[in-house]
């Protein structure tokens, strides 16, 4: 049997071998090297940017998109002050991604290469669902919150699945993208604006690597809150461990001022507030279009830290 090659291709998940021959393709916007070991452009007559000047490029952008949304350069404010500065403008610069078009400033070719937009957020889901079978949780009668649910994207693809679906963001400007659902919006990171006791299910994808350190523990205490006895929480994350996750989180301005944490970290959040630990599942090996062909080989790798993502699941006592 004609086993498929995934050299040159970008996984997030397992692709060091092929990772430098690729990201220098998809810089250089070229195929092959000729016989004397020069650059083919793609496109005949285009300009070829080779791997130097499009990191720079992106850095740039990163930067300009820091000062933009704290006020000043990152090299003008001390260290140990940062954390204060990016605290307090997360709502006016997420405001500002909507306004920009949060989804164009997430554009990035090695992302794009790996899958498009919709399927990570199917990939989420997918695991949401398998996650309540596993635990016996009937969704058509379980209430969902999706903190940082931004645009609403994966609440609007899993609304059908569940009784009730709710979501809350920083960003008042991303909240105006949820027609149709129960949104409302945080006045501060670390206060979910919900009941005590509402929630059978909450997920947060992609928040915590935007919550100051020292305000995780308040979140995820206020998140257990809202859970009901014996619910289920989710934290999505990207991989600090995969070097691709990394590579596209350090070139995205939407994760100028990210700080990503591994599982373990999120593990030990969860205890803190007496939640016990289900698992951590790592996924996001494959590209997309191979996930439909090895979805078993990656179900059978998602105890290993190498996907691209991992969600981390808990449970309230």
């Amino acid at each position: 049997m004609d086993v498929p090659r995934f050299s040159g291709v970008v996984q997030l998940g397992c692709c060091p071998v092929g990772l430098e021959q690729c990201l220098r393709n998809q810089f250089c916007g070229s195929k092959r090297s000729s016989s004397d070991g020069t650059r083919v452009p793609s496109e005949p007559g285009k300009l070829v940017q080779g791997p130097a000047l499009a990191a720079n490029s992106l850095r740039r952008r990163a930067e300009k998109a820091y000062t933009a949304r704290v006020g000043r350069p990152k090299s003008e404010i001390p260290a140990n002050k940062r954390d204060e500065h990016e605290n307090t403008a997360m709502p006016a610069e997420f405001d500002g991604y909507a306004a920009e078009g949060y989804s164009k400033l997430l554009s990035d070719p090695l992302r794009e290469r790996f899958a498009g937009s919709e399927f990570f957020f199917q990939r989420k889901l997918i695991l949401l669902r398998e996650l309540c079978q596993r635990c016996g949780m009937n969704t058509e009668r379980a209430s969902w919150l999706d903190v940082g649910c931004g645009e609403g994207s994966l609440l609007k693809m899993g609304k059908p699945y569940f009784r009730e679906v709710a979501g809350c963001d920083v960003s008042a400007g991303m909240l105006r993208h949820c027609e149709g659902l129960n949104v409302r919006r945080q006045d501060s990171a670390q206060r979910i604006p919900f009941d005590s006791g509402s929630f059978d299910l909450v997920t947060v994808v992609c928040v915590y690597h935007h919550v100051d350190v020292a305000e995780r523990p308040a979140l995820t205490a206020d998140i257990s809150r809202v859970l009901k006895a014996k619910g289920i929480l989710c934290v999505i994350e990207h991989n600090p461990l995969n070097p691709v996750a990394q590579l596209i989180v350090r070139r995205s301005s939407v994760d100028s001022h990210a700080h990503l944490l591994t599982a373990g970290k999120v593990r030990r959040l969860a205890r803190a507030v007496q939640m016990e630990v289900l698992g951590t599942h790592y996924f996001l090996f494959f590209p997309e279009r191979y996930y439909s062909a090895m979805a078993a080989t990656e179900a059978r790798l998602s105890s290993l830290p190498l996907g691209g993502q991992y969600a981390v699941f808990c449970r309230k006592d």
